[in-house]
């Protein structure tokens, strides 16, 4: 009887690591057997009755697992239409891997679904849907509204920036999709977040510590500013470019570990080489920066020590924005 199931278990967990999700049993036997290998350590369960072998699971990262439990979720329950969070990843926007805990799904006030243990459900009315394979979701614009309305800001900004950088979202339509919904809650949010964004923005990242150096009260850095490098001739741009009133500049440099430890940034350097190089690339930087300032995703997230160093380099304050929550929360979507 054990073989009958690991046969059965092997042909779920395949098939569904073919289709890019989760295996999903119901059967109370099976979820049984395979919860035993769940204690042993051979596979998880992401969520109730959905499984998968833990080193296939272990090879995708946050979104990818996102993107496969939304896949899941189609198959429980097919011809959802995902929103939010779950849209925005499946369309390739910047999504914060803290947003990415939570499946989200649209109803409406007919149907009106209940939210369970696999999605939390949204009322969402008189949207037109796009699909992404066999996968529907709610309009790039609507997504990105609602995610701005839900999100703190700099992952509100994270999302627009993408967005437009994407050309899933053009500004000047966004912003008639904005002022058609005053009246929806909190949709200041979306306005302020599209007032700061910027699709120059590279990625997440710097359009994430963007963010919180304006939330800080620190000026808005120009992006991407590109030099010539007078001894290779190669174009070098930092990150941010603050120019202060005297001419003074202070480029800012996010690092990021993808650029040591990714074989599609690094280009077949070592790390070794790689860090050199961007040694190397910062001292040209000097050559058109009086400073530049160098800081990671954690010294972002520990807000004090960046503010503290932002203001060692220099860089200019400004008027900070007003508080992200100020109004209450929304107790339910338009």
């Amino acid at each position: 009887m054990e073989g009958n199931w690991q046969i059965e278990m092997g042909r779920l967990l395949a098939e569904a690591e073919l289709e890019s999700r989760c295996a999903y049993v119901t059967d109370n036997a099976l979820c049984h057997t395979l919860r035993r290998h769940v204690k042993t350590g051979e596979l998880v369960e992401p969520r109730p009755h959905c499984f998968a072998r833990s080193h296939a699971w272990g090879l995708l990262d946050t979104r990818e697992r996102h993107l496969a439990l939304v896949q899941t979720a189609e198959l429980v329950h097919p011809g959802s239409v995902f929103c939010r969070e779950s849209a925005a990843v499946a369309y390739g926007m910047s999504v914060s891997y803290e947003n990415l805990q939570t499946l989200h799904i649209a109803t409406t006030k007919k149907t009106h679904a209940r939210s369970t243990r696999m999605a939390k459900r949204h009322v969402i009315e008189g949207d037109r849907h796009r699909s992404i394979g066999n996968i529907l979701l709610t309009s790039p614009e609507r997504t990105v509204f609602d995610c701005a309305r839900a999100e703190e800001f700099p992952d509100a900004l994270a999302v627009v920036d993408s967005a437009l950088r994407g050309g899933l979202i053009q500004r000047a339509s966004f912003q008639r999709y904005i002022d058609e919904r005053r009246n929806f809650p909190r949709s200041w949010r979306a306005q302020r977040a599209l007032d700061f964004a910027d699709a120059r923005a590279e990625d997440g990242g710097e359009s994430f510590a963007r963010g919180v150096l304006i939330e800080l009260g620190f000026e808005v850095p120009e992006l991407q500013v590109e030099w010539t490098d007078p001894m290779t001739g190669k174009k070098i741009r930092p990150d941010f470019l603050w120019t202060l009133d005297g001419g003074k500049k202070i480029a800012g440099e996010l690092d990021g570990g993808l650029k040591y430890e990714n074989p599609v940034y690094m280009g077949g350097r070592s790390t070794g080489q790689v860090q050199a190089d961007e040694r190397k690339r910062e001292s040209r930087m000097t050559l058109k920066a009086n400073g530049v300032c160098r800081f990671s995703l954690l010294d972002v997230y520990n807000r004090p020590y960046f503010e503290a160093l932002l203001d060692e380099f220099g860089v200019p304050r400004v008027a900070p924005i007003s508080n992200w929550n100020d109004d209450a929360p929304e107790h339910g979507a338009r």
